[in-house]
């Protein structure tokens, strides 16, 4: 099935990461990057260098430079980091290139320059005013605007490069996708429970909206919703914020002490397995069809107004 293989690779530790990035990266497949583009917020690269088609051997996946394991249950990114032996082992190039990623992290954009997919990388705050000329973009994609802390701002901004004729495409959550917290609170889970399994991420998510609330915040800033995608539904979402998240930091630990051999040869095994785990899920209708009003994500296509 069409990026779950490589995305079970990358994400091997988070592995319904992988499910949850397959469904949403299918339904874009209708997405048209055209020139100039940007990636606004790219992270690593690597979300958009898979959906571009790139494939990566077992020996790579997106926790090959990670710091601070053992506090990982604090919240900690343990991602933020950048060493040398970072060498993505690419086995097949994107079938595009992105003109421009952009990032706030400076290890973000050096893990994004060894990929050889962003054809320029920019470090810069998307709570300010942006460094891109007035008009330049035709494409410009975030799958993670919901954690900018001046949601206005970087709206204006959008508006503001993107070209009169040009595309937004947005993948954001909307409220259903905690409701899992209300859930086991109401079951009288411990506090401590909560927080393990959450790390802080129902207080980073700083923008979780209503369909309805998202198109006012869009008319508000010059834009229109043209396409409104469904991704998650609240199946999926009870999965997919428990998941192996409680335990991702001790299993990368574990990896850690594996030969290179080792790792390469366990790895192999764990991604078909999970392969295997996961395909029946992503084509049974039940766990992909989404109730109006229940939705968890859905993609934003936006023009100009």
């Amino acid at each position: 099935m069409k990026y779950l293989k490589e995305l079970c690779n990358v994400y091997w530790a988070r592995p319904e990461n992988a499910y949850g990035i397959a469904r949403c990266m299918q339904l874009l497949d209708g997405m048209e990057f055209k020139s100039p583009s940007l990636d606004l917020m790219c992270g690593h690269g690597i979300w958009s260098f898979i959906k571009a088609g790139g494939d990566f051997d077992y020996d790579f996946d997106c926790y090959q430079d990670v710091v601070q394991l053992d506090q990982y249950k604090k919240g900690v990114d343990i991602q933020d980091h950048f060493s040398e032996s970072y060498k993505p082992n690419i086995i097949k190039k994107p079938q595009y290139q992105i003109d421009f990623g952009l990032d706030w992290k400076e290890n973000n954009l050096k893990k994004s320059k060894t990929l050889n997919f962003y054809k320029n990388l920019v470090q810069e705050d998307c709570n300010n005013k942006l460094s891109f000329s007035d008009k330049k973009f035709s494409t410009i994609f975030s799958n993670t605007i919901y954690w900018v802390d001046d949601l206005d701002n970087i709206l204006k901004e959008l508006h503001r490069i993107l070209k009169d004729d040009g595309n937004i495409y947005l993948v954001n959550y909307l409220p259903p996708m905690n409701d899992y917290l209300s859930f086991y609170k109401s079951q009288n889970f411990p506090d401590n429970w909560i927080k393990l399994v959450d790390r802080n991420r129902s207080t980073e998510n700083k923008h979780i909206f209503t369909k309805e609330e998202w198109k006012e915040i869009f008319s508000k800033n010059g834009f229109k919703i043209v396409e409104f995608t469904p991704t998650q539904n609240q199946l999926f979402a009870h999965f997919w914020n428990i998941g192996l998240r409680p335990l991702a930091g001790h299993i990368l630990d574990m990896s850690k002490k594996l030969s290179k051999n080792e790792y390469y040869d366990i790895k192999k095994k764990w991604v078909k397995t999970l392969y295997e785990f996961f395909e029946p899920y992503l084509q049974n209708n039940s766990f992909t069809k989404n109730t109006p009003g229940k939705e968890v994500e859905a993609i934003f296509v936006l023009n100009k107004k």
